[in-house]
C-alpha cells in the first residue's frame, strides 16, 4: 500500500509509470544565472541546494507559500511535498506516505488551464474585438482541447500564434490574466491540501476534477463525495487566506485583484469540459467519486459570500460559452 512507502519511494514508483517534467526555460535560466554569478566572483562554489531551492520555488509556483499559509491557519507543521508529473489523465493526487504527504499534479492540465484562462480573460476584457481574430482564438482553443485534453499530449507553443499575439499586445492585461490563472491554480492545490488536513488521504489516492470515462458502472462512493465537498470548503477558506494576505513574500500578495469568484468559475469550466467529453464519447458521465461540478459550485455559494454578479465573472461566462459551447 502507498501509505507504507516513503515519499521518495512513491515518487520513484510514479517515475516508472509517468513522466516527470523537464525543467522549463525560465528554470534553466535561474540555474545558469547562479552559476555565472559564481564564475564572476570566483569566491564560493555554487550551492547546489540553493540552486535546487530556487528551481523548486519557480517550478512549484506558490505551492509552498500555500502550505506556509495553511500552517499559520492551523498553527502547526504540515509535512507536505509537491511534484509535477505528466500523467495519463487530468488529475491531482493527494497521497499519504509514511514520512509525509505528497501532492502530485498533472502539469499538462495546468498548461491547458493557463492558455484557456488567457484567451477568456482577454476576450472578456475586450482584448479580442475583431471577429476574425475571435474565430482564430476559438480554433486555437479547439486545437489545444484536442491535443492537450483529449489526446493527452503537451502542445508545442514555440510557433507564433494567437496566444503570442495577445500576450504581446497588452502587458497589463496579460499580467491580469496570469493572476487569474494563478487564482484558479491556487484553489485546486488548496483543495488537495485540504484532503490531507482533513484526514481524507489514508493510503489511497483522491482524484480531483477528474473525468470518469470508464466503460463499467461503479457504485457511487458517498464518503468520497462528502470528502470532495469538505475539501472544496477547506480549499476556499485557504484560497481566501491567500487572497487577503499582506505578506509581500507571497507572490499572489502583489495582486490587487483577488478574484473572489475564481473557484466558482473553475466549476463552470470543468462542467464545460465534461459536457464536451460527453459529446465526444456519446456517453453520459457518471459522477461516482466526485460531485457534479455544478453541485460543487452551488455548495460553495451556500457557504461563502462569492461575488457571482461580478461583471468580469459574467463576461467570462459569456466568453466560455462562445469558445467552449458552455
Amino acid at each position: 500500500m502507498l501509505h507504507q512507502l516513503s515519499c521518495g519511494e512513491v515518487v520513484t514508483q510514479f517515475q516508472r509509470l509517468y513522466k516527470i517534467l523537464a525543467p522549463d526555460v525560465d528554470s534553466v535560466a535561474i540555474a545558469r544565472d547562479l552559476w555565472l554569478e559564481w564564475e564572476k566572483t570566483g569566491n564560493t562554489p555554487p550551492n547546489i541546494n540553493e540552486i535546487a531551492k530556487d528551481y523548486a520555488q519557480h517550478e512549484n509556483g506558490f505551492f509552498y507559500e500555500l502550505v506556509r499559509l495553511a500552517e499559520k491557519m492551523h498553527q502547526g507543521n504540515l509535512p507536505i511535498q509537491y511534484c509535477q508529473f505528466t500523467l495519463d489523465r487530468y488529475n491531482a493526487y493527494a497521497i499519504t506516505t509514511k514520512d509525509c504527504y505528497i501532492v502530485l499534479i498533472d502539469d499538462v492540465f495546468f498548461q491547458l488551464l493557463y492558455f484557456i484562462c488567457n484567451i477568456l480573460v482577454f476576450d472578456a476584457a475586450g482584448g479580442i474585438e475583431d471577429p476574425a481574430e475571435k474565430e482564430q482564438a476559438k480554433k486555437f482553443i479547439a486545437e489545444i482541447m484536442q491535443v492537450n485534453y483529449f489526446s493527452r499530449k503537451r502542445i508545442d507553443f514555440s510557433e507564433e500564434g494567437i496566444q503570442h499575439v495577445l500576450l504581446k499586445r497588452d502587458y497589463e492585461l496579460a499580467e491580469f490574466a496570469n493572476y487569474f490563472f494563478h487564482a484558479c491554480k491556487a484553489f485546486i492545490i488548496a483543495h488537495e491540501i485540504g484532503h490531507h488536513v482533513l484526514g481524507h488521504a489514508r493510503g489511497t489516492t483522491k482524484r480531483v476534477f477528474a473525468l470518469h470515462t470508464k466503460e463499467v458502472t461503479v457504485e457511487v462512493d458517498e464518503r468520497a463525495i462528502a470528502d470532495e465537498y469538505e475539501a472544496d470548503h477547506y480549499g476556499y477558506k485557504l484560497f481566501g487566506v491567500l487572497s487577503n494576505t499582506n505578506d509581500d513574500t507571497v507572490y499572489y500578495a502583489w495582486c490587487k485583484f483577488k478574484f473572489n469568484f475564481a473557484p466558482a468559475f473553475l466549476f463552470d469550466l470543468f462542467n464545460a469540459f465534461d459536457r464536451l467529453q460527453e459529446k465526444r464519447a456519446n456517453k453520459v458521465i457518471e459522477y461516482t467519486g466526485h460531485p457534479h461540478p455544478v453541485s460543487r459550485q452551488q455548495a460553495l455559494q451556500e457557504q461563502f459570500s462569492i461575488e457571482m454578479n461580478d461583471p468580469l465573472y459574467l463576461s467570462l461566462k459569456e466568453s466560455l460559452a462562445f469558445y467552449l459551447g458552455a
